[in-house]
This record gives structure tokens, C-alpha cells and sequence, in this order.
């Protein structure tokens, strides 16, 4: 659990983790299970799946500089859902902060705009789920198609998580061993009312 209180009305699950590791699959198993167990809960796509259809009209295609700065301006549009509803985020600002350092353009702006907002961000979330590559890399033509992409994105979603101190839920297994282990967690989080 992050820092902050929970709220009893409603509560935020954020899902991060490197590219192919099961986000999406855990965003949507963990949302059934939640509703079958009468929660009434939102699941919200990443943000680059929103931006996607927009990427894709714009002539000249945009900068790196300027499709960060959509990213940064979705993951924080995100958080404008009510506070007394039950969601759950697939992927965070941590995610992208974690891309923009291992991959991002140099721009000094954004990434100290990025660093300056994460704690802030963070603490308006009751759960963090962290999943670690263990599933094997999807070559989809969307996604970067390196191994140590991967584990390099990883690495650094922990050493920023810790960085500020946040405590990240790490989700190992199958499909089924995740979303178990995820309901358990979110469980007692909401002290044992899921509903």
C-alpha cells in the first residue's frame, strides 16, 4: 500500500511492469474477479493505447519530445476519475518514467517534471502491483523486441520505486497464481471488504 489513506468508497489498483509482462492480462483477469465478486469496478487502458489513434493521424508524425508529453498528460488525465469508484490503472507514471530513463529523449524539463510529480502520483494509489518479466516477449511490431530492454525497464521501475520509498506488490506465476495473489492483496487492503 502506498502512502496516504485508503479511501472506504472507493480504492485505485495501478498494474506496472516492463512491456510483455502481463499487465493488460492481469488488469482484465483481476477485473473479472473483482466483478464476480459484486465489485463494480473500472479497468482503464494504458495510455499509449488511448493515444495510439491520434499517433497515427498526425502529419508530420510527432517527436519523441512531444509523444512523451501526450503520455505525461494521459497518465495524469487518468487521475481525474472519482475518487469513490473502484479502478484499476494497466500501467503507471512509473512505467513511464522508467522508459524515459532508459530510452526517452534528454529532455531535462520533462524528466525533472516527471521525478517532481511521481511522489505525488503515487500516493494516489492504494495498491501497487509490480509484475516481473517472466512471461515470454510478444513480437507484436508495437513494442521493443529486446531481452535487455526489457530487464532494463525492469531494473528501473525498482530502483525508482525504492528511490521514493514506495512499496511495490510483486505478482510472480501463472495467470491464475497473479490474479489469486492480487485479489488476496487487494483483500486486505480493503480490509477484507471487497465490495
Amino acid at each position: 500500500m502506498t502512502k496516504g489513506t485508503l479511501k472506504k468508497d472507493g480504492w485505485r489498483i495501478g498494474i506496472s511492469g516492463s512491456h510483455c509482462s502481463g499487465k493488460s492480462t492481469l488488469a482484465t483477469t483481476l477485473g473479472d474477479a473483482l466483478r464476480a465478486e459484486g465489485v463494480q469496478v473500472r479497468t482503464l487502458v494504458e495510455p499509449i493505447d488511448v493515444l495510439r489513434p491520434l499517433l497515427g493521424q498526425t502529419q508530420p508524425p510527432l517527436s519523441a519530445d512531444h509523444i512523451y508529453y501526450l503520455l505525461l498528460g494521459e497518465h495524469l488525465r487518468r487521475l481525474e476519475q472519482p475518487r469513490n469508484q473502484h479502478m484499476i490503472y494497466d500501467r503507471t507514471l512509473l512505467d513511464y518514467a522508467a522508459y524515459l530513463h532508459t530510452e526517452g529523449p534528454k529532455n531535462p524539463h520533462l524528466k525533472a517534471a516527471i521525478e517532481q510529480l511521481l511522489p505525488w502520483y503515487l500516493g494516489q494509489f492504494d495498491v501497487l502491483f509490480f509484475l516481473p518479466v517472466e512471461i515470454a516477449l510478444q513480437l507484436d511490431g508495437k513494442r521493443p523486441h529486446s531481452e535487455q530492454h526489457r530487464t532494463d525497464i525492469e531494473e528501473t521501475i525498482v530502483k525508482l520505486a525504492r528511490n521514493l520509498g514506495v512499496k511495490l506488490i510483486e505478482l510472480r506465476g501463472s495467470v491464475e497464481e497473479r490474479t489469486d495473489s492480487a485479489m488476496q492483496h487487494v483483500a486486505r487492503v480493503t480490509r477484507g471488504n471487497i465490495h
